[in-house]
């Protein structure tokens, strides 16, 4: 591919201000391997290495080769994924983002006898390199003054910092005392050195031990850090991170393996975690470390594992949440040491025969199977007059081959998303109660007798919906509505809890019926709206307010309390305006407003930055 075209698509991923995974999606397509092209003599020489190792139970069968096709584009995805996810959350600027993410497409996995990681080519069926966080900053720092021309190679220095970080993470001693320790706060806009000197070296492959990445950082908000005593009686061992951004919880590490939460460290962590803003957002990932904790324990003590503790353990009612970056090793481990077979433990959870547990590979869409344990990619299916899904699919289902409803029956719980992307009506057409990621109905115009799940745990898409008459949204939904082409509010009801849920409505030309919540904990995009009359917004808001459109904000209350910036910039008279709490986030404002203006403006609001931005596209 082209570096244009590269460029073109990261450049077009980052910046945009709206939800990614059609972005994700084009980048995937791009750069990760065809399964149908992977051919089988690379799958009969595995097995021939296999059988070589004594393991002859391995079979060249066309579920295997199917299954193994499967695994091998679903590491690469994931392994991609955790790039472009921490890439997009992190504070670096998007210049270097793309760089890095222009390269990372380009590496495979790291070669620890040549000491860097090897390079990709179309048929390369390895993962992308593996992300430490403190090694990519550490590349930052030595190349954030570079002329674009004169960058020097990706593949080499980070190479070199990953090898270095990962002999500085595994020669890090096991053993780092008890919990007893003290929180130290650095705070927003302090000196970067003395944050980076007091984590440097120390093996946590945090990026905020680079100087360079913790002054980015501490741009964004404070950070807190757990220290343990060490042999001297100080506290200078680093055990977790918390590090705020725009006034709440952004991130949370720790440094057990892939930067997890260490099990004696949860109760700290929850306890500082409860006191901070944002804690709602970590409650499910505190509860799930708890819970893995004690199954671990008492794995190790040789205990009979319950059907309950299978049931999380092969998370067949969500994923397991951790504050790293990869699954907990733990999870990995106890399945691994299990006598009985993944089929077996499944059948028992579902009390159901073994055959009605369908696994990765195998044919899940003639009916009686109560439980699929992976993904099921089905777009090339057009008509659903036989087809019979499973109950419960764990991972993904994509549906885009279907335009039409009457005969299709979902099933009653997906733990990854859920894609109908080319459904135009959905009248009787019943969702499952749960869908674990996200839900898209891109090009749905009809919402009339459409029963949605329950709960949407990501983003709920409804891109092309016009009007809300019908409509019933679920009770819970986790990342974001977009709802960019509603034009009114009329019947729209929103969902009761919204913890990290952004709002996309930008074709709103006026607020007549929208009912928001009080408290909004992140985005809302009223950017097409015309006039204040009759808009009552949240109090508090925990990302961007875009009221790009507006002229004047007569009888508007701004929020109390913002965590993203506000655009303004149609609005010439704020005379009397009481502007938000910005947590550190800026005031966007007109291009024309006057030096007098602007003073006056920062007068009044000494702690907010009020910027003049004529380049802002909506």
């Amino acid at each position: 591919m082209e570096n244009q075209t590269k460029d073109f698509l990261f450049k077009d991923f980052f910046e945009s201000k709206t939800s990614q995974e059609e972005k994700k999606d084009e980048i995937f397509t791009a750069f990760i391997i065809d399964g149908s092209q992977i051919p089988e003599s690379y799958f009969a020489a595995q097995v021939k290495k296999q059988q070589e190792r004594g393991l002859g139970g391995v079979q060249l069968t066309h579920n295997f080769i199917k299954q193994s096709r499967e695994l091998i584009v679903a590491e690469q995805r994931n392994s991609l994924e955790r790039w472009l996810n921490y890439l997009k959350d992190s504070a670096y600027p998007d210049w270097f983002k793309i760089f890095t993410v222009k390269n990372i497409v380009g590496l495979s996995v790291f070669d620890r006898e040549m000491d860097k990681f090897k390079k990709r080519g179309t048929t390369t069926v390895g993962p992308f390199p593996e992300l430490i966080p403190e090694a990519l900053a550490r590349v930052f720092s030595l190349v954030k003054e570079s002329k674009i021309e004169e960058l020097p190679n990706f593949g080499r220095v980070y190479s070199e910092a990953f090898s270095q970080v990962d002999k500085e993470i595994k020669g890090a001693s096991l053993n780092k005392g008890g919990i007893l320790g003290q929180w130290r706060k650095f705070d927003m806009g302090s000196n970067p050195a003395i944050l980076s000197n007091a984590l440097i070296s120390k093996g946590t492959g945090w990026c905020i031990s680079d100087p360079g990445t913790s002054y980015l950082n501490l741009q964004d908000g404070d950070i807190y850090v757990y220290f343990t005593k060490v042999t001297d009686g100080q506290f200078t061992t680093p055990r977790i991170a918390i590090r705020m951004s725009y006034g709440k919880i952004a991130e949370v590490r720790g440094v057990a393996e892939n930067q997890n939460l260490e099990p004696k460290m949860i109760k700290i962590a929850q306890e500082k975690i409860a006191t901070l803003p944002g804690a709602a957002e970590y409650e499910k990932r505190i509860s799930d470390m708890k819970t893995l904790a004690d199954i671990d324990s008492r794995y190790e003590a040789g205990e009979e594992l319950s059907i309950e503790d299978l049931r999380f353990i092969y998370e067949v009612d969500g994923l397991i949440e951790n504050f790293g970056y990869y699954q907990d090793p733990r999870i990995i481990k106890i399945l691994s040491g299990r006598k009985t077979d993944r089929r077996a433990d499944l059948a028992l959870i579902f009390k159901c025969a073994e055959e009605q547990i369908g696994l990765a590979g195998d044919e899940a869409i003639y009916g009686n199977i109560k439980y699929y344990d992976g993904s099921l990619d089905l777009n090339y299916i057009g008509i659903v007059e036989k087809l019979k899904l499973p109950e419960r699919v764990k991972g993904d289902l994509s549906l885009n081959g279907i335009t039409e409803v009457p005969a299709l029956k979902l099933p009653i719980f997906v733990g990854g998303d859920l894609r109908l992307e080319n459904i135009i009506d959905g009248d009787g057409l019943v969702f499952p109660e749960f869908v674990g990621g996200n839900l898209t109905l891109g090009r749905l115009k009809n919402a009339s007798g459409l029963v949605l799940p329950k709960k949407v745990m990501g983003l709920l898409n409804l891109y092309s919906l016009e009007s809300a008459e019908g409509l019933v949204l679920p009770e819970f939904v986790g990342t974001g509505i977009e709802l960019s082409s509603l034009v009114s509010a009329k019947g729209l009801v929103l969902p009761k809890e919204m913890k990290g849920c952004s709002l996309e409505l930008q074709s709103l030309k006026s607020a007549e019926g929208l009912i928001l919540p009080e408290i909004l904990n992140s985005g809302l995009n009223l950017c097409g709206l015309l006039s204040p009359k009759g808009l009552v917004l949240p109090k508090k808001i925990g990302g961007e307010l875009n009221l790009y459109n507006l002229k004047n904000l007569d009888g508007l209350i701004l929020p109390n309390e913002m965590s993203g910036d506000l655009y303004i910039p149609s609005v010439q008279d704020l005379s009397g305006v009481i502007l938000p709490n910005m947590n550190g986030s800026s005031v966007i404002v007109a291009n024309d407003f006057s030096e007098d203006k602007m003073k006056e403006l920062q007068k009044l609001n000494p702690d907010t930055t009020i910027l003049r931005n004529p380049f802002y596209e909506v």
